[in-house]
Order: structure tokens, then C-alpha cells, then sequence
């Protein structure tokens, strides 16, 4: 069975969304034939982004809206446990002694340089990855600049040792474009190309709460969501991050995490996977875009871009709003099967679709 080494953020800051992905393309690889490992790299000391200078073209974040609070980040013990679900390689990469006929790059914000919750590594862009057959899968760089890409990696580091690339967004691929002049598709997040995460489940008896998944959640969308949990007589569960006005804080593993979303009556969250399994799960769900364009960008994909409510004064005008969640499918299915291909080309010959 042929090895096949995968370079992605499963050991980074562990969160539900990057540990799903991981363990998608795992079971999507399994699935083909393969046998797919992590690749695991000693630890680095981080290295932040430089600033570009004052002249250069760059993404302007909205005033409006603040950065990721990290500070709530809470370390969850059901997700550090969660890697026991993911093939890790047990050595240390040395490039020198491992080789493998095919490396996957991705997928997650591999290429966000504008995310300090993981080391930002040359070998998520093939440098120092020991195989004939560099595959880029749906990395994500999320408004990360060529002025940016050139100023960290001081012009040492490109794209030129990934054999096919792809992007999982819109501003991904235009990041591709602007560092490689190449044209290249857009692909599904892994975690989309799973045709049944029910079997991975794990359900809570109780399904009167609505489920918050949120880095932070600020005062005026608390306020929001407490004014409309009352009105409809749910509790508020806080899923992977401790809000002290929640009437649960959850820990959980990936599959307790897939159960609490499965059976919330609603979703309200502002991330990109708590996007992500709210539509697989069918759910009545909000999300605040902000400025995160990779939410955005698979919400208009799947004609859900009205469940932003990143400017909407009450949740109940969206969320009660019926998803047409045929119409979804049907694209959800003619994007896999485009990714699929995308995957398994790629993997066997190397040929671009």
C-alpha cells in the first residue's frame, strides 16, 4: 500500500476545525487505497510576521471588526486526546532519512501568515519535504499578501518545489497567483469531501440549547444571542471556548464536538469549521464574517451568503430563515466530485485538471 505523507496543522494550537480536517483527509486518503501519515517536525521557536512597508499593497483589515482574541482560547483536553484519531508519524521528519512518493500540503491555514496560533514552517510551502510529488490540497492563507509571503521569508522561500497547487478559497488562490503567476482551481476543504460524519457522532442526550462556537464573542453579539435564546426557551452551550454567561461550557473530543453540533436546534458561530458542520449537519445557523474571507467565500459558494450576520441588528431575521438545503447538496456534490478528481489525479500522475 502506497505511504503517503501529510504536512498539516494537526500538531498546531488544537482546535475542532484543524484537528476535522486532518482526520477528513486522512479517511478520504484511506478510502482511495492509501495508507496516509503526518509528518511530524521538531518544534520551532515561533516566528512572527514582519510588517510590510508603508508603501506596499496589502489587505486592510476592517476597523470594525478587532482580530482574534486569542486570550479565550481555551486548551481543551478532548482535543489534545482527539490526535489519537490521526496516523502521526512516531520519528521526528529528517528530510535526509524519510522520503515519501507523494506529500500533501494542506489543508487549513497553512499559508496564513497572519496566524500566530502555529509555527509558520518553509516546509508547509515543500522546501526541506524529501518527495517527487508535492501536492498543495486547499491551503488557506486568509488575506496573507505577496508583500508579506516576501518580507517573512526574505525572498528565500516560493512555491516553486509544489508540484500542483491548489487553494480553498478565493484569496488563496489570488495569494497563488500574485507569488507563482499560475492559475489554479479551488478545492473543498476536507472536511466537505466526508460523505457521512454521522457515523463519527458522539451524541449528548439533551437537544434544547443553542450551540455557540466562537473564538469571542463580543457585548453586543452576546446580547444578541441571550436576547433570542430567551425568546425561543434554549439554553446557550459554549462549545471549545469558556463564556461565563453560557449556561454550559462544553469540553469535548472531534466526535462529541460533531454530536453537540448534530443535535442543536441552532448555531451561531464565527468560524470557518463551525460554518463548515452546521452545513453538513443541516442546521438553522448564523455566522459572523467580519474579516475572516475564507467563511465568506464558502458561504457564497454554497449560495448561504445571507447567513452572514456580521451587520445584522437580530439573529431571528437570519437564522429562522429556511436553508434551502437541496439546492446545497446538489453544489456540495459537483464540488466534491470536482475535488475528488482534483486529489486523485494529482496523486497518481501528477497531471493538472
Amino acid at each position: 500500500m502506497k505511504k503517503i505523507g501529510i504536512c498539516t496543522l494537526h500538531d498546531a494550537n488544537p482546535n475542532f476545525g484543524a484537528t476535522l480536517q486532518a482526520f477528513a483527509l486522512q479517511e478520504v486518503l484511506k478510502k482511495m487505497g492509501y495508507e496516509p501519515e503526518f509528518i511530524r517536525f521538531k518544534p520551532e521557536k515561533a516566528k512572527r510576521v514582519r510588517k510590510v512597508k508603508q508603501n506596499a499593497k496589502m489587505y486592510k483589515p476592517n476597523p470594525k471588526f478587532s482580530p482574534v482574541n486569542t486570550s479565550n482560547i481555551k486548551i481543551n483536553k478532548g482535543i489534545i486526546d482527539s490526535s489519537k484519531y490521526l496516523n502521526i508519524c512516531d520519528e521526528i521528519y529528517d528530510q535526509f532519512i524519510h522520503k515519501h512518493d507523494t506529500v500533501i500540503l494542506g489543508s487549513d491555514e497553512l499559508w496564513n501568515l497572519r496566524n500566530d496560533s502555529f509555527i509558520h514552517r518553509k516546509e508547509y510551502y515543500g522546501h526541506d519535504i524529501n518527495s517527487s510529488n508535492i501536492i498543495a490540497y486547499a491551503p488557506c492563507s486568509n488575506g496573507t499578501s505577496k508583500e508579506e509571503f516576501e518580507q517573512h521569508y526574505n525572498n528565500e522561500i516560493n512555491l516553486d518545489k509544489i508540484k500542483i497547487l491548489s487553494a480553498r478559497d478565493r484569496a488563496t488562490q489570488k495569494f497563488i497567483k500574485e507569488v507563482s503567476n499560475q492559475d489554479v482551481p479551488i478545492v473543498l476543504d476536507p472536511t466537505l469531501l466526508i460523505e457521512n460524519f454521522d457515523q463519527y457522532a458522539i451524541e449528548p442526550e439533551d437537544d434544547n440549547y443553542i450551540l455557540i462556537y466562537d473564538y469571542s464573542v463580543k457585548p453586543e453579539r452576546k446580547k444578541k444571542i441571550q436576547e433570542f435564546a430567551k425568546a425561543k426557551n434554549l439554553k446557550i452551550y459554549s462549545i471549545g471556548f469558556y463564556n461565563s454567561w453560557a449556561d454550559r461550557n462544553i469540553e469535548a473530543d472531534i466526535f462529541e464536538f460533531l454530536g453537540y453540533v448534530k443535535k442543536a436546534k441552532y448555531v451561531v458561530t464565527a468560524t470557518f469549521h463551525g460554518s463548515i458542520f452546521s452545513i453538513i449537519f443541516k442546521k438553522q445557523f448564523v455566522s459572523t464574517v467580519g474579516n475572516c474571507l475564507k467563511i465568506g467565500d464558502i458561504l457564497e459558494r454554497l449560495n448561504l451568503g445571507d447567513r452572514d450576520i456580521t451587520n445584522i441588528e437580530k439573529i431571528e431575521s437570519v437564522i429562522d430563515r429556511l436553508i434551502d438545503y437541496d439546492e446545497v447538496e446538489k453544489l456540495k456534490l459537483k464540488y466534491r466530485k470536482e475535488s475528488m478528481e482534483y486529489l486523485e489525479k494529482a496523486i497518481l500522475n501528477g497531471e493538472k485538471i
